[in-house]
């Protein structure tokens, strides 16, 4: 009796365990940022939501088809308030949305009234920047159920439209609710505001979502950081601030870049590493400068430590970094300097990252540098080794001709092809499989410049 008493005791701690570590940290969807947009009723609205992993896989693909988009439906009381009859889906067939990253934005915006704050569409997200852009009746990704939920049935059983659009779930200013769902129909993020003062919601978690006492129009409600079910996390804000496509400023790009790194504590929301940590500008001066197109990049460490790793990243879109070096730091030196050589012009993002000899982890805050140059660069040479043809890629902010050279390390000249245009989509190909086996400079000369790069011929 008493091992059988034992054994359901096991298995009740084994169901009750794999019960909560999926329903508590599955991947899915948030509400990074909705607007009620800056005119009255339906104008300008739109959601912005983020791609979030979970404690057992932080960074692997989410698929999101079969996700339900959708106002209030009753669970935000008063019982009845601002409901639109139906609700948007994400397409079983919608290829996009099959293999998310976590850290990804999707914004859906009202296609009656555009907002003009919202990037060019992108549903398939074809640049690469990790952003979705679609209109709320964007029938390649989105389709709806024009029958429920409605103010007397909560369902989300529904036969679907092939066709989408905004409408089925208009966001009110005096009072509303924007909620995500799993494909079940089960709550997994949103909140409410205005009007709707209690809610019935519950986050995987456990714990209730909540609501907003400010409304009306040109309001909009953003996430920072840190917890994404607790209110403080989030603030109530004016149109003038809105950043659809974006991160909610510096908080909440701290938080985006943790969970794309992997490093978002879903185990705990409340752990404050999920914000980031930042080191105080009392323990160390960052500076990054243009100079002719490159970046100057010189720090200073003011308050020593016991030592570390410092590593150099960088970022086009200030989300997405990449290690340019790393230092091992005593604990004695104080100045560091580093010159980055950017491929093309644009914004670039910089920061320091400090892995402690305790193990911790901290980061400086990021500079933002504007690279804009003029004349010639080199950018890639493949595939190296090589065995015949190589690959030659570069980069030219005028139309003026250069000279490609070849050389061997005694200073023999092996090639030399005297007027290349730069209208040439910034690629040449040449088939050096004739040279013999060797390292060779590869040079490109315009007037003011040569840019050379290493190749060996295997």
């Amino acid at each position: 009796m008493k091992v059988s008493r034992i054994f359901f005791c096991l298995i009740f701690l084994f169901i009750f365990n794999l019960y909560f570590s999926f329903t508590s940290h599955a991947q899915g969807l948030i509400v990074n940022e909705v607007s009620t947009g800056p005119a009255s009723q339906v104008a300008q609205e739109y959601i912005e939501l983020l791609v979030v992993g979970s404690a057992a896989d932080p960074t692997g693909p989410v698929d999101v088809r079969g996700w339900i988009i959708d106002d209030n439906n009753g669970d935000f009381s008063p019982v009845n308030t601002e409901i639109s009859d139906g609700h948007l889906r994400i397409k079983a067939t919608c290829a996009a949305f099959a293999n998310l990253s976590p850290g990804d934005l999707i914004v859906i915006y009202n296609e009656n009234n555009r907002n003009p704050n919202i990037p060019p569409d992108d549903p398939t997200d074809a640049n690469g920047d990790g952003v979705y852009i679609l209109a709320g009746n964007n029938n390649s990704c989105l389709e709806v159920c024009t029958t429920a939920p409605t103010s007397t049935n909560p369902s989300y059983a529904c036969a679907y439209l092939p066709v989408s659009f905004w409408s089925r779930i208009e966001i009110w200013d005096d009072g509303d609710a924007v909620q995500v769902r799993m494909p079940d129909g089960t709550f997994y993020h949103g909140f409410g505001w205005g009007d709707l003062t209690a809610t019935t919601a519950t986050f995987p978690t456990g714990s209730a979502s909540f609501t907003f006492p400010e409304k009306g129009p040109g309001v909009h409600f953003e996430l920072l950081c840190g917890n994404y079910t607790t209110q403080s996390n989030f603030m109530a804000n004016t149109a003038a601030s809105e950043t659809p496509g974006q991160a909610n400023g510096p908080a909440n790009q701290a938080m985006m870049v943790e969970i794309i790194a992997g490093n978002y504590n879903y185990s705990n929301l409340d752990d404050p590493a999920n914000c980031g940590t930042i080191l105080a500008a009392a323990d160390i001066s960052f500076q990054a400068q243009n100079k002719e197109g490159d970046v100057e990049l010189r720090w200073k460490v003011q308050q020593p430590t016991a030592g570390g790793i410092f590593a150099l990243e960088r970022a086009s879109d200030g989300l997405h970094f990449e290690q340019l070096k790393s230092w091992e730091y005593t604990g004695e030196e104080q100045y560091f300097a580093y010159t980055d050589q950017p491929q093309y012009a644009g914004t670039y993002y910089y920061r320091l990252k400090l892995l402690k000899q305790d193990g911790s982890l901290l980061f400086s805050s990021l500079k933002q540098v504007e690279v804009a140059f003029e004349g010639l660069r080199l950018t890639a040479l493949y595939p190296n080794p090589g065995s015949g043809r190589l690959n030659i890629e570069f980069v030219s902010s005028g139309p003026e001709a250069f000279e490609v050279e070849v050389r061997d390390l005694a200073g023999k000249q092996m090639l030399l092809l005297p007027k290349v245009s730069p209208t040439q989509a910034g690629k040449l190909v040449l088939d050096l499989s004739a040279l013999p086996a060797g390292m060779y400079l590869i040079s490109l000369h315009g007037s003011r410049e040569r840019m050379r790069g290493r190749w060996l011929k295997q």
